[in-house]
């Protein structure tokens, strides 16, 4: 014997189905419009953000060099130059 199902299953026609799809396809569509204040605010935020100067790479006198070895349960680095 089949257990019955809690849930009832509504008549869907498919008129309701095609309201409902066109009620989920606008909301969507709403949410991702942006007004012209809101797109304006976001171009001007992402033009400052590439606007903004990279940081500089390391230079050669501010890397150090080390060779780092363990010896008695002790760890030493010694630099290469």
């Amino acid at each position: 014997m089949k257990p019955r199902s809690r849930i009832t299953a509504s008549r869907l026609t498919g008129e309701k189905i095609r309201k409902r799809l066109a009620r989920a396809t606008a909301a969507t569509e709403e949410g991702v419009t942006l007004s012209p204040e809101r797109a304006r605010a976001l171009m001007e935020e992402r033009a400052r953000e590439l606007a903004r100067l990279p940081p500089e790479a390391a230079r050669d006198t501010e890397i150090l060099e080390v060779v780092c070895f363990a010896l008695a349960n002790e760890r030493y680095a010694v630099e290469t130059r």
